[in-house]
């Protein structure tokens, strides 16, 4: 599934209604999340996101999200790790067993996130850009 803004309605939907359900504990969704307004370079810069979340929980009570927001060159599959559909090292299928959300978001230039153009001649995003843009793609998921 590929939103630009998500809304909690959207999320339901997605995940609970049409959702895929990878094992009886989590479902998932994966979106591109729009940042650009935040980006001072022309063109659309996109965050990447996984979204896991448990196909059921014990109380009525709202789920707890987690903010998964990997290091180095890590991407955001490094929360959710899967071989062969052997979820055993899922770090968010073991939390959806829990109860818990999650959500993974690539920074900007990482994973499948937008990256910068041309990556050859040095352009890179700044920390600034990065910090702004992670917490508007978190608004835009929740």
């Amino acid at each position: 599934m590929s939103k630009d803004h998500p809304s909690r309605k959207a999320l339901r939907a997605a995940l609970h209604e049409t959702g895929e359900a990878s094992t009886a504990v989590a479902a998932r969704a994966s979106w591109r999340i729009d940042v650009s307004e935040v980006v001072p370079h022309p063109g659309r810069f996109e965050l990447a996101v996984d979204v896991v979340v448990p196909c059921e929980r014990a109380d009525a009570a709202p789920p707890i999200a987690l903010v998964c927001l990997p290091g180095g060159f890590l991407s955001r599959r490094y929360f959710d790790l899967g071989k062969a559909g052997d979820r055993s090292y899922s770090f968010a299928e073991a939390m959806a067993a829990q109860g818990f959300v999650t959500i993974a978001i690539d920074h900007l230039g990482i994973g499948e996130s937008s990256k910068p153009e041309p990556v050859e001649a040095g352009f890179a995003f700044g920390v600034e850009v990065i910090a702004r843009a992670n917490p508007l793609a978190l608004e835009r998921a929740l």
